[in-house]
Formats: C-alpha cells, sequence, structure tokens
C-alpha cells in the first residue's frame, strides 16, 4: 500500500488500518523514515501514546535534521505527561524549522502541558507573527486567557477560531464558559448546546448546561433570599429585638458564604481544561 494511501486512511480516521498500512511500509524499507513517522502518526491518532513515541524515535534516529519526527515525538511525550521530554522535543522541532507556524504551536501546547503559561503565551504570539489566522495557536491563547480570569482576551481568541472551524466543540463549550463568567448565560446556553450536538461523545457541555441552569435557579432564588433576610435585619433592628438581628445577620452570611461556594464550584467545573480541551482537538489539525 503506498504513502498516499495511509494518508487517506489518517484522513478518514482509520488509525487501526493507517497503522497496519505503515507496518507494511516499514517492512518493505525500514531505513525510510517516512513509514515511521505515518506509523506514529497512526498511533498518535489512537492514543497509543508509547508506540507513537517508539515510531517517532526510529524517525528521529534515521533523520535528525527534519524537524517533523522531533515534532510527533514531542505529542508522544505530552500524550505519556512525561511533560519536560515533551518540550524538549518541541523546542528542538522549533529549532529546526523556526519560521514554521506548526512547530510554535507545538512547543506552546506542550509548554502549556507542563504548567508555563508565560512561556507557552510568548511562542504563541511568535507564532502569530508569522500566521496572524492560525487557529490552533488562538485556541491555545485562549485557553490561557480563560484560566487567568481574562475573559475578554479569552473571548476574541476563540472566536477567531471558531471563524475558521465552526463546528470545532471544544472552542463552542470554551466560548460557552467564558460568556457564563461574564453573565451572558442564555449565549453560553446555546453554545454549549451546539457542542452537545456536534459531538456528543463530549460529555462536558452537557454538564455545563445543567451547572448553568441550576446556577440561575438557585442565583434567583439566592437574590429573593437576600432581599428578605434583609428586610428582618432592618425590622429587627428598628424594633430593637437583639436576638433577631443576630439570627437574621447569622443567615444573611450564611447566604452569602454559600453564594461564594457555589460560584466557585461553578467556575471550577466550567472552566475549560487545557489539557482536555487540546485532547478534543482535530489530532491531524496539530500536525499540518
Amino acid at each position: 500500500m503506498s504513502a498516499a494511501k495511509t494518508h487517506a486512511l489518517l484522513d478518514l480516521g482509520r488509525y487501526e488500518d493507517a497503522a497496519r498500512a505503515a507496518a507494511e511500509e516499514i517492512r518493505r524499507d525500514p531505513s525510510d523514515p517516512d513509514g515511521h513517522l505515518l506509523l506514529a502518526m497512526a498511533c498518535l491518532g489512537s492514543e497509543r501514546h508509547d508506540r507513537a513515541l517508539e515510531a517517532a524515535g526510529e524517525a528521529v534516529r534515521l533523520a535528525p535534521n527534519e524537524e517533523f519526527g522531533h515534532r510527533l515525538r514531542a505529542f508522544a511525550l505530552r500524550g505519556l505527561k512525561r511533560h519536560r521530554e515533551a518540550v524538549a522535543a518541541a523546542e528542538e522541532s522549533l529549532r529546526l524549522a523556526p519560521q514554521l507556524v506548526a512547530a510554535h504551536a507545538a512547543l506552546a501546547d506542550c509548554l502549556v502541558g507542563a504548567g508555563d503559561r508565560k512561556r507557552a503565551r510568548e511562542v504563541a504570539w511568535d507564532g502569530l507573527d508569522l500566521d496572524p489566522e492560525d487557529a490552533g495557536l488562538h485556541q491555545t491563547l485562549g485557553d490561557i486567557a480563560y484560566e487567568l480570569y481574562q475573559f475578554p482576551q479569552a473571548e476574541r481568541h476563540y472566536r477567531v477560531v471558531l471563524a475558521h472551524d465552526p463546528e470545532n466543540a471544544a472552542v463552542l463549550n470554551n466560548l460557552g464558559a467564558v460568556l457564563s463568567a461574564r453573565g451572558r448565560e442564555w449565549e453560553a446556553f446555546a453554545l454549549f448546546e451546539a457542542a452537545a450536538r456536534l459531538d456528543p461523545r463530549f460529555d462536558v457541555p452537557r454538564r455545563n448546561i445543567t451547572l448553568g441552569v441550576w446556577g440561575f435557579l438557585n442565583g434567583w432564588a439566592g437574590v429573593f433570599a437576600l432581599f428578605f433576610l434583609v428586610v428582618f435585619l432592618v425590622n429587627f433592628a428598628q424594633l430593637g429585638q437583639t436576638a433577631g438581628v443576630v439570627v437574621a445577620t447569622l443567615a444573611l452570611v450564611a447566604t452569602l458564604t454559600g453564594f461564594a461556594i457555589a460560584h466557585a464550584r461553578r467556575r471550577a467545573a466550567l472552566t475549560p481544561s487545557v489539557r482536555a480541551a487540546l485532547a478534543r482537538r482535530p489530532w491531524r489539525q496539530r500536525l499540518r
């Protein structure tokens, strides 16, 4: 089977078939790094990161100055949660191809996985200097901005991604989370619903819809509770009923504390995990 057919299988998401085809390529010519690269891509597609690392490592051994093998190694190592090694592999990819946007995107992703958001943002912005409309870089920057509570910036980056890829379920969900955090609940619900419809296996948007509905209802219930507690507190104070004032004050503090705890839990649940978002991103987009 030709390399072109193997690529076609990868595009169709038939990763096991693609892996078998790549193995045939390797048997025909084990010294050709392309067969190993194809096998690494197929294994990444099926999330067999250990096998992908082995295949990418062999490709690097055969062609150490080709950046793609290092980039595939970086993604395999990232999948294995070996983040420092992933960063080193992505840095080598970028060193070999400093003008390649995909190499910037790979390093930024690996730096996010390693917890170095500051440097990840710098690398992503350097990549945008080469291609201001790169969707992958905007998605990474949007994820970082959201985690830093920089909601307007996150919204701008996510909208750039959706302009190029309107059916990106992860970004639809994350933009919904941004809008929810900014109090635009109805817009958020619509985005969560669209994300859930586009990718039924992606359960985060459905969970966010449930959280949003309960948060909305509890919010109004809390407003009414606060209103009546303040009324009681004022009345008890005017009547000089110290015990009533104390009870109403304690109830008021408890309600406000409950608000704060519920808000914190909801934000934690709505916060898009960068790692999960990257996992949902079409893997071929990250290897372009």
